[in-house]
């Protein structure tokens, strides 16, 4: 029981992060009630209907497949976050770009460990933590890189397709 409420609180962290993200664009806005529903395993349907379209699209090659870009304005922890979907049409990659100097990924992956989370290993976006998605209990990856490229950190989280996708 400890450990589930250890991985409830990670989920809880990221999901107050979320809840931190004020106005995107014109083209989108957040509010605070649908920050927090913001989620992986979300369709596509659901985003534009209650996000609206993205900033931005752009192909990476890291994940394969497309990411939406929204940036974010007026929030104090974030500059963009970004979705990208699988073949089911379902949210597969959900990231935060931090703005700089806000918090560090070392910072990050402590506050992680502090909360339960289990380290993966590391890859190519840094280090990974494992960690039980609460609305689904379905297994995902959390990500945490500090960016050399943009000077930020950015954090992934990852489902078990777009995982074996990086892999």
């Amino acid at each position: 029981m400890p450990k589930k409420n250890a991985i409830n609180r990670i989920i809880i962290f990221f999901a107050v992060f979320i809840l931190c993200l004020s106005a995107v664009s014109a083209w989108a806005s957040i509010f605070q009630g649908l920050a927090e529903r913001l989620d992986l395993f979300r369709d596509r349907n659901w985003v534009y209907n209650n996000v609206g379209e993205p900033d931005s699209v752009s192909w990476n090659t890291t994940f394969k497949a497309e990411l939406e870009m929204y940036r974010i304005s007026g929030s104090s922890y974030f500059d963009w976050y970004f979705v990208s979907y699988g073949l089911d049409g379902r949210i597969n990659v959900l990231g935060q770009i931090y703005k700089k100097g806000y918090m560090s990924g070392y910072e990050v992956c402590d506050e992680l460990e502090s909360r339960g989370g289990f380290p993966a290993g590391t890859t190519g976006l840094g280090k990974i933590f494992r960690i039980q998605h609460t609305r689904t209990g379905r297994s995902i990856r959390v990500a945490v890189q500090d960016n050399k490229k943009l000077g930020q950190t950015v954090v992934y989280m990852l489902t078990q397709d777009a995982w074996e996708r990086v892999n």
